[in-house]
Parts: C-alpha cells; structure tokens; sequence
C-alpha cells in the first residue's frame, strides 16, 4: 500500500505541475489574431479563365501568444482547387497551410473565416482585330503623319466572350517625340478600347507589343492657277480660229508647298484643229505635275470657234 508521504509527493506534483501551467499560461496567454491572406486559385483548367474571385481571404490564426508573434500574412497560404472545375459558378472550400511546411510552431490554428468563396469561371472567347496606330503626340506645325507601317498588322484578343464583345478596335499607342526628316520607328503597346475609347482591361492581346514605322509629311497646300488651252494646226485652207473658249479657267491644286511654288499655269492635253472646217468642242485632261492633285473634276470643256476666211472685197478698174 502507498504510504501517507507518496501521496503527499504525488500531491505536491500535481500542484507544481498547476502551478506552472497557470504561470505560463499568465506569461504566454491563449491568444487569436486576423490575417487578411492572398487567396491562390489552382489547378485551373486550360481554355478557362476567371470571372470573378475574392482576391483575399480573412484567416483567424489561434495559438499561445509567444507563437503568435512570429506568423505573419506572408507565412501562410490560402488557396482554393480549380481542377476539374468547367464554366460555371462554384462554391469552393478554402484551404489555409504555412507556405513553408515546419516552419511555424506547432501549437499554431489557421481557420478561413469564410470557409467557402465563390469563384465564377468561364470559357476563353477569341477573335482577331486589326491593329490601328494611334499618336499621342501632334505632328509639328506644316506636317502631317504619313501612312503607317504596322507589324504585325492583326493582334488576337482573349478573355471572357463579354469583354471581347466590348472590344471596338485595337490601338497601337505610338508614343516618341516626331521630327521632320527622321522617321519614328520602335515598338509600343497595344491596347483594347470600347466604343467609347475606354481601356478595356479584362482581355489579352496577343501580341501585347507592335512594331510601327511611320514618317512625316508636308502637309498639302492649296494654289489656284489658270488653266490654258493647249490647241495645235492649223485650220483647212481658207478657214480661221475666231474664238478659244475654256471651262473651267482657273483650278484649285493642292500638294507639296514647294512643288506648288514653282507652278503659276496648267495646260491641257492637246485639243488638235488640223485642217478643220468647222467649231469642235473636245473635253480633255487638265496635265498637273508629278504629286499635284486637283480639287473637283481634273478635265476641261475646249471650244475653237473656226470660221471661213470672209472673202476680200473686189477691186474696181
């Protein structure tokens, strides 16, 4: 039988025993703490995308308060399993672990606050778009863009088949300082745009850069100069030109200011009156220089009026 001092000993244990998990538990109380956690989103199934998911998650962690103190957001993962999960709303359950296996005490607890989340998945939509530069800076006074080269000329975009359908065009922002004589050569970004002109931002667009060479051009200025009528021969025996008349006069012709400068008349393409008896109207070309270009119709209504040669009067003896 046990003698009266071993259960004072085992007594005195169980006390110290108390006594010591009271002091502890004083020094290094039972404590909880929130963590707002990124929500990781695996295992997603090809040709998918995410709709809509939280993007984090609020993590109740549980443990003495020594242990407490050393766990942070960046020490623990949420993540939620996409795998098998096709188009469609799904209700999945989240699972929190340390990102580093062994790395925090083990007297630690995470629980998710909201256990559950909402993840809405939906089918990759495509379609392919034409890409348009589009110049962020203004071409210097007298100057205008010429026509772009744009490679590749066609971008692919991707997303959810809303936000393609939103999508109105494709632009190219060119943006670097244009100069006259040098032209702006580089790759710039790629941009999806609505209707209205507005970022598009739930799409991709493959690729996501183009390459685009454009130069400066005078811009085209306007002189008006008359037009003359370029008539050759001569009429039959016996018949003469009375009359030149032309229609219209004058032109208005746009082009390179320089060019312009040095033109003061246009002519016509040959109207010929060989051997005529007779008036002919003839409606021909008005002839312009090389990058020149008429404003409204470019030919002009030629009449010569050919009269007979009125007989010399007769002499008396």
């Amino acid at each position: 039988m046990m003698g009266e001092n071993s259960i004072y000993k085992i007594f005195s244990v169980l006390i110290a025993i108390a006594l010591a998990i009271y002091v502890n538990s004083e020094r290094n109380p039972y404590q909880s703490r929130q963590l707002t956690v990124p929500l990781a989103l695996e295992n997603q199934e090809p040709g998918t995308l995410i709709e809509s998911a939280p993007s984090t998650v609020q993590v109740d962690v549980s443990g003495p308060r020594n242990s407490l103190s050393r766990v942070s957001e960046r020490d623990l993962k949420a993540a939620v399993n996409l795998k098998g999960r096709k188009a469609g709303v799904h209700n999945l359950r989240v699972i929190v672990v340390p990102v580093v296996s062994g790395a925090l005490p083990p007297d630690l607890s995470f629980e998710p606050r909201t256990p559950v989340v909402t993840v809405r998945v939906a089918n990759i939509a495509t379609r392919s778009r034409t890409l348009e530069p589009v110049f962020l800076r203004p071409a210097p006074a007298g100057f205008s863009y010429a026509p772009p080269t744009v490679q590749p000329a066609v971008a692919i975009l991707s997303g959810s088949q809303q936000a393609v359908n939103r999508v109105a065009r494709l632009e190219v922002l060119v943006d670097a300082d244009p100069t006259p004589g040098r032209p702006i050569e580089g790759r710039f970004e790629v941009r999806a745009v609505d209707s209205a002109g507005n970022p598009v931002e739930e799409v991709k667009t493959t690729p996501s850069v183009a390459w685009v060479r454009v130069e400066l051009q005078r811009l085209a200025a306007e002189k008006e100069v008359l037009v003359s009528p370029n008539v050759i021969g001569v009429p039959a025996a016996g018949h003469r030109i009375t009359a030149v008349d032309i229609q219209p006069r004058s032109v208005l012709l746009t082009g390179n200011p320089d060019t312009l400068a040095k033109i003061n008349l246009v002519t016509t393409r040959e109207v010929d009156i060989s051997d005529a008896t007779s008036s002919l109207v003839r409606t021909v070309p008005i002839l312009v220089p090389e990058g020149v270009a008429i404003q409204g119709s470019n030919r002009a209504r030629i009449e010569v009026t050919v009269k007979p040669v009125p007989a010399a009067p007769s002499q008396k003896d």
